[in-house]
């Protein structure tokens, strides 16, 4: 079971989830933009410009609609320890740290986003989520294990025995 530690504030989000991979991999994966953009794709849509340079977009509730947008550029990448970026006018910044788990049982990656509260951002973003903000940082976490570890994100997409269906009275009792 991994390990899953919150450590919130009202502006301030940070998750932290074990991995069974080595901090060489864990960070060889989220510097590849496309696996960053896949890996957030529940929360945030992401343009990649660049290696170093993206453009973030988090959709509000209603089709079509956007409620915050920005570039970011990657300020800090140390290998196998730290990855972040700052996004223009200080509005977002998200931070991957990989340290190595207790009892080198694989890697713990801490991800920290900071939204500037001078732009109410992190109410914004917290009316966008059905839950609160910190349960999108956990699931882009959750999202970076599943394809570091598996290879593939788990989803009920194109999955028949995921559909509701009403069972006859006949079925229910088989």
């Amino acid at each position: 079971m991994p390990f899953l530690h919150r450590n919130d504030s009202p502006a301030s989000i940070s998750c932290t989830l074990t991995v069974l991979a080595s901090a060489d991999a864990l960070y060889e994966f989220c510097q590849d933009p496309t696996h960053l953009a896949q890996s957030v794709a529940a929360a945030i849509d992401i343009n990649i410009q660049d290696p170093s340079h993206l453009h973030w977009k988090i959709p509000a509730k209603d089709h079509g609609k956007i409620l915050l947008e920005g570039d970011a550029e990657l300020v800090e990448d140390v290998p196998a320890k730290v990855l972040t970026w700052r996004g223009d006018s200080a509005l977002l910044e998200a931070r991957l740290e990989f340290t190595p788990a207790p009892g080198d049982f694989g890697t713990e990656v801490r991800l920290s986003v900071h939204l500037d509260p001078g732009v109410h951002a992190a109410a914004k973003v917290a009316k966008t989520f059905s839950a609160a903000p910190e349960i999108a940082v956990s699931k882009v976490l959750r999202h970076i294990k599943s394809l570091v570890e598996s290879g593939e994100m788990p989803t009920l997409a194109h999955n028949p025995d995921a559909r509701k269906r009403r069972h006859t009275s006949e079925e229910a009792r088989l």
